[in-house]
């Protein structure tokens, strides 16, 4: 500045010089911090973005229009409320206000948004509250990550579960998962019954040589040793079952090798379907099959049993009666043995169900 005589006229000046570089210098590195983070926040995958105190969206980088399918000019100034789930929007509208409100300095909640085009995306979202250096709120920041694959395949992991629940609470089989070592993962109730335990969870970890004699354990551990080697599968054997150390019963067991994603063997499943009421009905109808021989070659008729008009089986008079091999006659059909002015009779007898004795020539 100017200063003057007693006359007013200019004698002089004063000047003062400050120092500014600290302040200049400030103000790049803010400048610098400013363009960095302007570029993280456009370059990241990730979708983030601020709203206002009142919830306005004033800031949205370009995940975060890709998430949401807006354009930029049509999702600033928009509610944040607009783009959630209905079903969500009273849980974030509670969060917001935390963080607004002072409550709360972030929070984090799985949420589903709503795009453009009216469909869904889950995203795992975090926020907190941006204030200046005076502490005043600016607004909420919030970082989002799109999870709708993740909870896609959870979804399907749950279906599978529940799936897999039912089949082992009603499947009337047998069905078991055991580690390399034999040892038992998982049985479902018909597996623990079999086994004489209580309930699935009191197999778990243990061994057959924990339910059955030493000798039928030791044979049931080398063959699933054998398994969990080779990768060759056991299917379909019939095998008694036991439970402690009587005869239980009879099943078809069958064992296959768990893979894991790399296709290593991890484990093994079993099977076994109880078969003991068909065993006994075979035990029964080969009972019943010799009685019928019995009686057929204590007869001192000639007896043939067919079916469909298939001969089925003979008995020795019948054979020598005809002057066939019974082997012969079992390949025959019954028309074959009939003589032809005889056929129709026999053939109208068949079709109407008609039996009794019938005087019939036969070849």
């Amino acid at each position: 500045v100017p200063t003057r005589d007693e006359a007013g006229r200019v004698d002089g000046l004063i000047g003062i010089n400050r120092n500014v570089t600290a302040l200049m210098q400030a103000r790049a590195s803010l400048t610098r911090s400013e363009a960095r983070r302007r570029a993280l926040f456009e370059a990241s995958n990730v979708a983030i973005g601020m709203a206002d105190p009142d919830g306005n969206i004033v800031e949205a980088n370009n995940a975060l229009h890709d998430m949401l399918g807006y354009a930029p000019e049509d999702l600033l100034g928009l509610s944040y409320k607009a783009v959630v789930h209905p079903d969500d929007r009273a849980n974030l509208e509670r969060l917001y206000g935390d963080a607004v409100g002072g409550k709360s300095e972030g929070t984090r909640s799985e949420t589903r948004y709503v795009r453009k085009n009216g469909s869904t995306v889950w995203g795992d979202r975090t926020s907190a509250p941006v204030r200046d250096h005076n502490g005043h709120l600016l607004g909420v920041m919030a970082v989002i990550a799109d999870i709708t694959e993740r909870k896609r395949v959870e979804e399907e992991l749950m279906e599978e579960q529940r799936l897999f629940h039912a089949l082992m609470s009603n499947v009337p089989d047998a069905i078991y998962f055991k580690d390399r070592d034999s040892r038992f993962v998982r049985v479902d109730e018909a597996a623990a019954h079999q086994l004489g335990a209580g309930h699935p969870d009191e197999t778990v970890g243990k061994t057959a040589f924990d339910f059955l004699p030493d000798a039928r354990a030791q044979s049931y551990y080398a063959e699933e040793r054998e398994l969990l080697t080779t990768g060759e599968p056991l299917v379909g054997v019939q095998r008694q079952t036991l439970r402690g150390d009587k005869m239980a019963g009879w099943a078809h067991v069958t064992k296959i090798p768990i893979r894991d994603s790399e296709g290593r063997i991890e484990g093994l499943l079993g099977v076994n379907r109880d078969i003991t009421e068909l065993m006994e009905a075979q035990e029964q109808l080969r009972d019943s099959e010799e009685r019928v021989r019995t009686f057929a070659e204590a007869s001192f008729e000639g007896i043939a049993i067919s079916d469909e008009g298939r001969i089925l089986s003979v008995n020795s008079q019948f054979a020598e009666m005809l002057g066939y091999d019974e082997a012969e006659l079992v390949k025959m059909q019954v028309m074959d043995l009939v003589a032809q002015e005889s056929r129709d009779l026999v053939a109208h007898e068949r079709a109407t169900g008609g039996h009794g004795p019938d005087e019939h020539r036969a070849l």
